[in-house]
Parts: structure tokens; C-alpha cells; sequence
């Protein structure tokens, strides 16, 4: 069994360069050190998309997100906001005269319209973008639904919802 120190000198020939952009985040690994032989290059290289993501003084990177990320479009969430907006539309034509005959169309109960109601106005680039499957992982319907004092303008929303 090899020793903690021996295991880490290993690791610091196996790594060549480490480098970290704003949006992503590149890993080159000397294999050839794994092989006999001082003189031995062989160099894979790895990038991968990265979010930084602010928590108060902490900050955490997120690899893997953004633009590599596998699209998996949510259809839950999708139900939601076209439940939502149904909701909105027969509160604004008079098809529904009160949150409750809303929820009564619905048939869902009164305090879950007034908590889905904000998503009828997400914007056009964020309901888009959940179309697309490409809303960042965290956003689902529960969060969005529980979500206190989600803002109307558009921009505040994609900044408060992690969207670039």
C-alpha cells in the first residue's frame, strides 16, 4: 500500500496545468508519467464549462454547467407555468372571477394558485430556456413555486435565478 506522501507526489507529476477562466475551466494531465522513463510527454487536456457561484464571503465553482451541460427538459416545471399562466388567463378574462374559482377550474387548491401565479410572468427568455432544457439544474418547479418575491423585471429575474 502506498503512503499518503507517495500517492501525492504522483498526483503533482500526473498534473501539467491547471487553468481557470471566467466560464470555464481547463485540466492538462501528463500521462506520460505514469510510464518508465524521465523523458516520456504525453499531454491530455480536458475543458469543461464552470460557474462561479457567490454565497455571502463563500464562493463555490460549479463545473460542468452552462453550454455542456445535457439538456433535460423539466415537464413538471413546464405543467406548472402553463398551469400558471392558465390560471392568470382566467383571472384576467373573467373566466374566473377569484383565486379560489381559479383554483375551482383547476381543481387545485387556492393557496397553491397564489403561490404559481408568479411564474405566468417569468420571461420570455427563461420560460425559453425551459422549453430548451437548459435552465441551470437547480430550477425546478418546487423551488420556483416556494420561491418568495420572485421579481417581475425580466433582467432582476434571470440575475436572481442564476441565468447568464
Amino acid at each position: 500500500m502506498r503512503s499518503d506522501t507517495h500517492r501525492h507526489d504522483a498526483l503533482l507529476r500526473l498534473i501539467d496545468r491547471v487553468e481557470l477562466g471566467r466560464s470555464s475551466f481547463r485540466l492538462s494531465v501528463n500521462l506520460g508519467a505514469l510510464l518508465e522513463g524521465p523523458d516520456r510527454q504525453i499531454i491530455l487536456a480536458r475543458e469543461s464549462a464552470l460557474t462561479i457561484k457567490r454565497r455571502g464571503v463563500e464562493m463555490r465553482l460549479v463545473l460542468g454547467s452552462g453550454a455542456f451541460r445535457e439538456a433535460r427538459v423539466d415537464r413538471v416545471l413546464l405543467k406548472e407555468i402553463a398551469r400558471a399562466r392558465r390560471c392568470f388567463e382566467a383571472l384576467l378574462s373573467g373566466r374566473a372571477a377569484s383565486v379560489e374559482a381559479a383554483a375551482a377550474l383547476e381543481g387545485i387548491d387556492k393557496s397553491y394558485v397564489s403561490k404559481l401565479l408568479p411564474l405566468a410572468f417569468l420571461s420570455p427568455d427563461i420560460v425559453q430556456a425551459i422549453v430548451r432544457g437548459s435552465q441551470p439544474a437547480h430550477m425546478t418547479a418546487k423551488a420556483l413555486i416556494q420561491r418568495i418575491n420572485l421579481p417581475l423585471d425580466w433582467l432582476a429575474q434571470k440575475r436572481t435565478l442564476g441565468f447568464p
